[in-house]
């Protein structure tokens, strides 16, 4: 009968020999490992992401959160669902068993969603995300401050450093947190707007009317083809202060600066980078 131990009593350099050359390997091969601080696990978990301003939980949660859940709870292979109304915004999640892969079960949300078709207009666009560790757990985070730089400043700055992040190989993403942004506000004189026969909804729908970027098409001009756009935007304050409100009034043109006040605000605090 063949037994083990007499077998390794008797080729004892061999065995030795074997272990050594087993530990040896097994080094090399620990060394040579690839590893990721953080991976890319996959949770099985997708989120639907809805932004609607200015609107109370109680409303976004009958709006928003009641309709997508209708619509999500007919998928196959789910395991569960849950949701989070907040002022603004409603966050469901979506939980499938293993048997689905991350990449069906985001195909599979997105289809649903989009069968949503009833949602406020004023909300913004569902967004769909899969959850996975990388998008959890960034690799780096790089936080920007200067003492006596102007938010301009900053802001220049980290958008800079997010070109050249991108830049780099295997850098898909970078975001920006906290990031100012500059804002320009108008202040109206009633009293000056009474006098003109003005009201704040004549400044919102000139303003709003104005600064925009219309495409206008292609015009051809034999072998040559031009596309067409309207600018529109503004690009200074001074554009807006010769804004005419009111230009179909023969008696007088009501422009901006005759009668409103403006600046400039910064929004946040600090910018940053993740």
């Amino acid at each position: 009968m063949f037994s083990v131990a007499k077998f390794a009593l008797k080729y004892s350099i061999l065995i030795n020999m074997l272990t050594l050359a087993i530990l040896i390997f097994g080094v090399i091969s620990m060394i040579n490992m690839p590893r990721e601080e953080f991976p890319a696990v996959d949770f099985g978990t997708t989120l639907v992401v809805v932004i609607y301003p200015g609107v109370s939980p109680a409303e976004i949660e009958q709006l928003i959160v009641r309709k997508l859940e209708v619509e999500l709870s007919d998928l196959d292979d789910l395991d569960y669902i849950g949701a989070t109304a907040q002022e603004g915004r409603a966050t469901i999640q979506v939980v499938f068993t293993p048997a689905v892969s991350s990449e069906e079960a985001f195909d599979r949300v997105s289809r649903e969603v989009a069968k949503v078709t009833d949602l406020p207009s004023d909300a913004m666009d569902p967004v769909v995300i899969r959850l996975n560790m990388r998008e959890v757990n960034p690799i780096a985070q790089v936080a920007l401050s200067g003492k006596g730089m102007s938010p301009m400043s900053l802001r220049k700055i980290a958008d800079d450093l997010e070109t050249g992040l991108l830049g780099i190989t295997d850098i898909s993403k970078v975001e920006v947190i906290g990031a100012r942004e500059r804002q320009v506000w108008v202040d109206a004189d009633q009293s000056r707007l009474d006098a003109y026969g003005l009201s704040l909804s004549d400044i919102s729908a000139a303003l709003g009317a104005r600064n925009l970027n219309i495409p206008g098409g292609s015009a051809k001009f034999g072998k040559l083809e031009f596309l067409v756009r309207t600018l529109g935007e503004f690009n200074s304050i001074d554009e807006v202060k010769e804004l005419i409100i009111s230009p179909t009034r023969q008696d007088v043109i009501s422009r901006c600066r005759m009668w409103l006040q403006y600046g400039i605000l910064w929004k946040n605090r600090c910018p940053s980078r993740g």
